[in-house]
Formats: C-alpha cells, structure tokens, sequence
C-alpha cells in the first residue's frame, strides 16, 4: 500500500458512511476516475480524498494540516479537494456551471464519481444532469463498461457448499409458467421461472461470490432483476438480448450440482457480423458468467439423455444507472469495487 494510500485508509478506515466505510467510498470514487481518466493521477488522488476536510453533506470534523494533505497528493490536487470540500449547496452550485473552464470540469468529474457510489442517496435527475453537462460541454462520457461487447466465463468461484445450498434453494422454489413470444421470431420461449426479491437473493448466497467478482474486474454494479430459471426437456427458449442499450449486464449462475455434457442445456451466443465466431459455453455446475447484455444468446434444449433439470440464477445489473428510476432503489444491489 503505497503512502496515499496508507493515509487516508487509516484515517477512514473505521468512519462509517451510508451502508459502508468512509475509505471504501472514497476508494470507490477514485476507481471510477480512473477506470475511465487512467493517466490523470492528479484527478484520481483527488477522488480518494474528494471529501477528507468534511463536506456540506458529510461531516469529517478533523483538524487536518492542509501542507500535510498536499504533500501527500501535491497542490493541484489537494486544492481541487479543498474547493470541492467547501462548497455549500454543492451539487447545485456545480450544476450552475460558473467556474473557470478546467475547475468546472473537474469538479463536474468528482461529483459524477461520488454520485455514482452512492446513487440512492441522491436524485437522479442531478446525476443525470451531472453527465450530460460533462458530454456537452467538455465531449467526456463517463461511462465504463469493461465487459463491452465481451463475455468472461468463470469456474471455481463457488465452493461444493455453496452450489449444494444454491442448488436446494433451486429445487424448494416456486415457479410460474412463462411463455413469451419474439413477433420477429417464429420461436416460442418456454420455461419456469421464479421472481427474486432482493432478500431472497441474499438468501441464495451468491451476493458475496458476485460482489468479489466485481472487485476483480474494478467494476461498479447495480443489480436489479433477478430470477431462476427452470428447464426441463419439453422447454425451449428462442435467441434474444436482455438489453439493447449501453451499460447494462448479464449474469448467468449455472446452479445444479452435478451435470453431464451429454444432458445439454448449453448457452449459445451469437454474433451476426462474423458467424464464425458463434460459440457454446457448456452448463457447468457452479459456472458464473459475465456478459453485455446486448450480446444475443439462448438456452439449447435438453437431451432426450438428461436425467435432471436444469436451473440456473439470472441477474441483470446497471454499470451506469441512468435507466434506472427513484422507485428501483428499495430493490437495488450495489456491489463491486471497495
């Protein structure tokens, strides 16, 4: 842990802010800097220490010696965070946009960045001001998705006993027959299915397993739909993304204990540009997998050969939250990052 690092870590380390520390906040602001500005170290030391004199909003009443601070950051970035830490009304005086041209900038990019780890303590509109301000005065999009247009397959991320308890919470669920058609499609997409509550999500047990996948991938999500999804060898479901716009995820948990290949049940995912590089990701007990959500795929059928169901955890998350609405908040999961 280098020295900056070291400072505010043992400053904060023990300060609670919202439903977590006041380091893991602050850590989580400079990650999303420099997720998307990795070579401007100045504004990322700012984020870490965006809020370490107090604010408007969050009270830190230490009495810290500003020479400390910039030795620590440098001068440019400890006067970014000490402007920034005495604003009253901060959010609006920023979004009333009078300061000088790089000033402005930067504290549109601060604000953004804390906004974003706490989105539910604020409005949404703010936030949302706060970004198309940044694009359309300065041609910055804040937007990170490091799963752009990528899938990531990972094994060996849930332990026998969790895939035991996940599995069983599988099989004592209550399901509902969906049948859903695609107009543009001659393909029927039939299956159960069993609506999550946030609480229940928990209950699975997968949200830890999620939350340190994130945090190996520097990603921010905001999860909001959940479900099981249950196939057996009369169901079938038809090609489809889950979104088509940017931002949004895909999260795939393969939950039966045991399974043989020759069951099928596979993932396929297609790309229309280049066929060639159409592929089947086998249904692997435990398997987890991470993708945009506007990459097209389906669930091929069973095998006459299978003697199991097939269940699996489907979660749809947010890496940028602006689809989002005040109401989706008491069903949000926040994980990733600190």
């Amino acid at each position: 842990m280098d020295k900056k690092l070291k400072f505010i870590y043992d400053l904060t380390k023990h300060v609670p802010h919202g439903n977590k520390t006041f380091f893991q906040h602050l850590y989580n602001t400079s990650v999303v800097v420099k997720n998307i500005f990795p070579k401007k170290q100045y504004l990322i030391d700012a984020a870490l220490y965006h809020a370490v004199y107090g604010t408007c909003y969050f009270k830190f009443n230490l009495d810290l010696d500003r020479k400390v601070i910039k030795n620590l950051i440098g001068e440019k970035s400890e006067n970014l965070v000490y402007t920034y830490c005495n604003l009253d009304n901060r959010t609006t005086k920023i979004l009333e946009h009078k300061f000088n041209y790089e000033l402005q900038k930067d504290l549109y990019i601060l604000e953004y960045a804390n906004f974003l780890d706490q989105l539910n303590q604020y409005s949404l509109d703010k936030f949302k001001q706060l970004k198309e301000n940044l694009l359309k005065y300065y041609g910055i999009n804040m937007e990170h998705n490091p799963l752009n247009d990528k899938i990531h397959v990972l094994d060996n991320k849930l332990t026998r006993a969790q895939l035991s308890h996940i599995h069983t919470y599988c099989l004592r669920s209550n399901y509902k027959l969906q049948q859903l058609s695609d107009i543009s499609s001659y393909e029927k997409d039939v299956r159960f299915s069993c609506l999550l509550k946030k609480s229940e999500v928990y209950d699975t047990g997968i949200v830890p397993t999620l939350d340190q996948v994130c945090r190996e991938y520097n990603l921010k999500l905001y999860l909001k739909e959940y479900y099981i999804n249950y196939y057996s060898q009369i169901f079938y479901a038809h090609r489809h993304t889950d979104f088509n716009f940017d931002g949004c995820v895909s999260i795939l948990i393969f939950c039966n204990k045991y399974w043989d290949e020759s069951w099928g049940g596979e993932l396929k995912i297609y790309d229309d540009s280049d066929p060639l590089i159409n592929k089947v990701i086998d249904f692997v007990p435990g398997r987890i997998i991470l993708f945009d959500s506007k990459i097209e795929h389906k669930v091929l059928p069973l095998t006459p050969y299978a003697k199991s169901d097939r269940f699996s955890i489907a979660i749809k998350g947010y890496v940028n939250p602006e689809y989002l609405i005040e109401s989706d908040f008491e069903s949000l999961i926040e994980i990733g990052v600190a």
